[in-house]
């Protein structure tokens, strides 16, 4: 991972206090009011991020206490300063909502320097959200009122993280000429702080780039010093961590794993937990890919105890992957598999949480219209009370049908978004449902090709793990996706009873029957529908008889529908059989999103099958 540098306008020298929260607690009933809302802002900086009622409650506390004892410009400034607690607190939502009112207060004094800043603040919590249009527009309103009033080291510092975004969203030649633009600024200013972290990212932009290192190299051994002469330990040795991600990535990794033991020792001496998670998973990638395996597992074990301690997913996600790796190169399938469905299923997992966070922000956006709509038509309702009579009462009749407008509006749009959202979260169950194929089936099948090779079966064992391991690929491929084809989708279903069948010694044979008018690779399918009826049939049908057991699936096309049917010969239906009925329940559930979505029939159907066993028809339209 490369690490870019954003900077944020602060606010320092304004409180001394350094008492913990206990003794601050104990202070406070005893301090004059004037002095309150310090001692609650150190509070506050005290409190664990996880205690967001607490967070909020003490934020409050402050805001009050402040609000009634400082000035305009004190208490803006004080504003910021809660919303840089939050923003310390990785809390970007809270840290927005005060830079917002920062912000207010400053206009209303008319402060441009200050009210510039905050826009600038406001846009690093849009970009930390992903929310990039909302971050640029700040961002250029920052710019255009710093550039009014000439101030060119807020100029540099919005050039400096207009390239960072602009970075994030993989245009790097945008990103280049942003932070020249910085560059060429803070030389004049002689800015050597920031100037350093401006190299840093102009390298981290030429190395994603993959075909210029050496220019990357540059500008990091330029940031490199100039934070080395500062003393800046914490910017050093992440600049540090970039140049050895070079190395690594050449294969050098001798070279790396020497840089990355001396980031370790200056992030146990900051002790910065953030930067010791990423440096061991880095050492751990770094010994994995130069085939160390006997070092990996220490340093992964290590990054993983910090990134649940700070709770840092993207990390975790990140180890996931890399243990699956680790387990796959020293032979440990079984381990391999559960740590890259985790992977699998923890990636998705994010995405919806993105999209949600994304759905919130609109609806928060929506709302604040909505209220800034309000305030300036009551603003010009105040300017026309010296107009006639007549022509308030207009204006009060316009102003109220526009009200009970908007809030239609405002309903019609939550309503969607709200349906928008629960779509979102049943897709996403969706997913993390196809990722699902039965943990005991893969110990078990695991077991079972263990038995083979004990019993010195090798052919067998060698077929069995073909058929298991092209089966684990063939389900992985088919979460990725909304629809597979049909053909793909039999081909599971038939590598799952190839193995089921040598599992339980042939306790029953299969047929698959195509019509011979489908086209089973040109036509879609929802992934992974079969697989929870066949196991069914397998698991249950077959239990108490005396006979071989027989499944049937039968595939007919009836009109423009296709037509499939399951069925066994085992020991018949039972309509208040409750076994796998979440399966079968999420299954109906897809199919009839798949009916709103096309405007068309998908229906499952289970019943007995002439008194003995069952049929499970299932029908969907055949050109999805």
């Amino acid at each position: 991972m490369k690490i870019s540098l954003i900077l944020i306008f602060l606010i320092t020298g304004l409180f001394v206090y350094a008492e913990k929260i206990d003794s601050l607690l104990r202070v406070l009933p005893m301090t004059d009011d004037s002095l309150k809302h310090s001692l609650y802002l150190e509070v506050l900086k005290e409190i664990n991020s996880d205690s967001l009622s607490k967070l909020i409650e003490y934020a409050e506390l402050a805001d009050l206490y402040a609000n009634d004892n400082l000035s305009k410009e004190k208490y803006a400034d004080f504003l910021n300063i809660i919303g840089l607690v939050f923003y310390q607190k990785s809390n970007f939502i809270l840290a927005q909502k005060y830079f917002d009112y920062s912000l207010t207060v400053y206009k209303e004094i008319s402060d441009e320097l200050n009210i510039a800043k905050m826009l600038s603040n406001i846009a690093v919590t849009y970009e930390l959200t992903s929310n990039y249009e909302e971050a640029i527009n700040y961002y250029n309103s920052a710019l255009e009122t710093f550039q009014k009033i000439e101030y060119y080291e807020g100029c540099s510092k919005i050039y400096n993280n207009l390239g960072v975004l602009y970075q994030e969203m993989g245009l790097y030649e945008q990103s280049i000429g942003y932070f020249k633009k910085s560059l060429s600024l803070k030389l004049k200013l002689e800015d050597y702080q920031t100037l350093a972290t401006t190299y840093n990212n102009i390298g981290v932009s030429f190395e994603e780039q993959k075909d210029n290192p050496d220019s990357a190299l540059f500008y990091y051994n330029k940031a490199l010093s100039i934070f080395d002469s500062l003393g800046n330990e914490l910017n050093y040795a992440i600049t540090l961590q970039n140049i050895a991600a070079i190395y690594s990535a050449e294969n050098e990794f001798e070279k790396a794993l020497n840089l990355y033991f001396e980031i370790e020792k200056i992030f146990l001496q900051l002790s910065n937990k953030q930067g010791l998670a990423w440096v061991y998973r880095n050492i751990a990638d770094s010994y994995l890919r130069s085939n160390q395996v006997q070092k990996v597992d220490e340093f992964l074990t290590k990054s993983r105890t910090i990134a649940i301690e700070i709770k840092d997913f993207k990390t975790y996600l990140e180890l996931s992957k890399l243990y699956a790796d680790y387990y796959y190169k020293i032979n440990k399938y079984d381990s391999a598999i559960i740590y890259l469905y985790e992977y699998i299923q923890m990636k998705d997992s994010l995405i919806g949480i993105e999209n949600q966070q994304r759905i919130d922000e609109l609806n928060k956006k929506y709302q604040t219209k909505i209220l800034e709509y309000q305030i300036n038509e009551l603003d010009n309702q105040n300017q026309l009370k010296n107009e006639k009579l007549k022509k308030n009462n207009i204006l009060i009749a316009f102003l109220s049908l526009s009200l009970i407008f908007g809030l239609i509006v405002f309903v019609v749009i939550r309503k969607f978004l709200k349906n928008k959202a629960e779509m979102q979260r049943i897709e996403l169950n969706q997913k993390i449902m196809r990722l699902q194929m039965n943990p005991h089936f893969i110990s078990n099948s695991l077991v079972t090709a263990q038995n083979f090779i004990l019993e010195n079966r090798a052919v067998e064992a060698s077929d069995y793990l073909s058929d298991f391991s092209s089966l684990m690929r063939l389900s992985i491929k088919a979460t990725a996706s909304d629809f597979i084809s049909l053909e793909d989708e039999l081909e599971i279903v038939e590598k799952f009873l190839k193995i089921q069948q040598r599992r339980n010694q042939n306790l029953f044979d299969y047929q698959i029957n195509i019509d011979k008018n489908i086209e089973t690779e040109f036509i879609n399918f929802p992934p992974m529908i079969l697989q929870p009826f066949v196991e069914n049939c397998i698991k249950h049908a077959f239990k108490e008889i005396d006979y071989k057991g027989l499944i049937l699936i039968n595939l007919n096309q009836n009109n423009d529908n296709l037509v499939i049917e399951i069925i066994d010969n085992g020991v018949g239906y039972k309509p208040d059989y409750k076994s796998n009925s979440y399966s079968i329940s999420i299954n109906k559930e897809r199919l009839n999103i798949i009916s709103k979505k096309y405007k068309k029939q998908a229906s499952i159907e289970i019943s007995g099958n002439n008194n003995q066993g069952t049929k499970v028809k299932i029908t969907l339209p055949a050109d999805l």
